[in-house]
């Protein structure tokens, strides 16, 4: 899976709207970067070592970065049919989709649409090698609560002061100024009417069912030790998935100790691809 560490960035048409993403190197197997809620493809910088070595693709997702936010419905599935359609105008055939926060029910999502309960074939030929969540989660937490909560808490969330304290809490004390700085800045420039129905959208993911079992699919999710409590129901649907954690580290594990995460994505990568 070796490739070179030029950066083209290039940009699809999805549902009327420029996606931008950037890609690095040249072949037909890649590491899909995806963001999380508000963020943005640039949050990603600290992986570059492993863009020197394997051929990646980092999205903005619709509504975030430089990809187009039309005043529209953002939803899960949404995003992930976005990534697809970067997957399939990269006519990448082998994908390990890297997700953090948000990312990671997209990941699952982009899985649940282009594969089946007995295949990790995916549209096109693709096949999804793995998946890396980063301090992730089977279903979005606001997808717990009921249809009026999510209206007023995406209300509340237009509001910079309920913003910024949400944000905060994905901090620990012993995150640096520098990555509060830089994640504050990136997550504000996000427009407010996208931060306010990314992660609340009526339009939710229809049901895991009973038989959606990906048995083939090796998966883990590198997180905090305060991330939020694996649903017992992952492991069901995900048989192969593993926890690691990694310690002194808040919701951006990725940015407080970038060699150690992207050991550990290399670790991953080495042993599945």
């Amino acid at each position: 899976m070796a490739a070179g560490n030029q950066r083209q960035t290039r940009s699809t048409t999805f549902q009327g709207m420029n996606i931008v993403y950037d890609s690095y190197g040249v072949a037909d197997e890649a590491l899909i970067f995806i963001h999380g809620w508000s963020c943005n493809r640039q949050l990603w910088t600290l992986q570059s070592p492993i863009y020197e070595k394997h051929r990646s693709i980092l999205i903005d997702l619709p509504g975030h970065g430089d990809s187009d936010s039309p005043h529209i419905d953002y939803n899960v599935e949404l995003f992930a049919r976005a990534v697809g359609k970067v997957v399939e105008q990269e006519n990448i055939k082998k994908v390990i989709l890297i997700a953090h926060s948000m990312g990671g029910p997209i990941a699952t999502m982009f899985l649940r649409l282009f594969g089946s309960s007995s295949s990790t074939v995916a549209a096109g030929d693709t096949v999804v090698a793995g998946i890396i969540y980063v301090d992730s989660f089977l279903h979005l937490p606001e997808s717990y609560l009921n249809a009026e909560e999510r209206r007023g808490l995406g209300q509340a969330r237009l509001e910079d002061e309920k913003f910024i304290a949400d944000i905060n809490t994905l901090f620990t004390n012993d995150t640096s100024e520098n990555i509060r700085e830089t994640v504050l800045r990136t997550m504000l420039a996000t427009p407010k009417h996208v931060r306010a129905v990314a992660v609340t959208s009526m339009t939710q993911p229809h049901a895991l069912g009973y038989n959606e079992v990906y048995e083939q699919v090796p998966a883990v999710n590198i997180m905090s030790s305060n991330c939020t409590p694996v649903d017992r129901h992952w492991f069901h649907h995900l048989p192969l998935l593993k926890l690691k954690k990694m310690i002194k580290v808040s919701h951006w594990l990725f940015l407080e100790k970038p060699e150690e995460f992207n050991q550990e994505v290399e670790d991953f990568c080495n042993y599945f691809l």
